[in-house]
């Protein structure tokens, strides 16, 4: 439905600029012609480039909530090393104390700090991405994929992390 809007629209306003390119043919002639179609092509772009595909930005939503996900993982590691809660500065030092060694040799760990390094290098990636206006669907919904599956690997890793800890202490 909002395909024929916005077909609907960018006819009204090609109908538009071609009246407005007759209008200035007949006026001046053929240099009015000339800077008729011109004037006409270069409101027409202008109106496609300044209108809103509302799939893209559903898509760039949905982007934005797995990203969301990823970084709400990478701050709760984060907090836990380097939180001043009590909480924290007891997770840190009793519960989980080998999570927080930066180079542990248990697997899980290993791991989960392979899967956090390349969660922080893909969020500024997906940043850059987000702030451009080209991004088609087809890419939006490959990095939507993306992004899911390691949102979901970095959960289950962080998981893994934690009970991998948990049983070394």
């Amino acid at each position: 439905m909002t395909g024929n809007n916005r077909n609907r629209e960018a006819a009204i306003w090609l109908t538009l600029a071609m009246v407005v390119a007759i209008l200035l043919a007949t006026r001046l002639g053929l240099p009015g012609l000339v800077l008729g179609i011109v004037l006409a092509a270069v409101a027409f772009v202008g109106f496609r480039n300044s209108t809103v595909d509302p799939e893209i930005e559903a898509l760039k939503a949905s982007l934005s909530v797995a990203r969301d996900d990823i970084r709400e993982i990478i701050d709760w590691y984060d907090d836990f090393v380097t939180g001043a809660t009590l909480d924290a500065l007891e997770q840190r030092t009793i519960t989980y104390r080998a999570l927080a060694l930066p180079n542990s040799d248990i697997p899980e760990i290993e791991d989960f700090q392979l899967r956090l390094d390349s969660s922080r290098r893909f969020l500024a990636r997906v940043e850059t991405h987000l702030l451009h206006d080209d991004l088609s669907r087809h890419e939006l919904e490959k990095l939507i994929t993306i992004a899911d599956q390691r949102a979901s690997e970095l959960a289950i890793a962080w998981s893994d992390a934690r009970r991998a800890a948990r049983d070394a202490d």
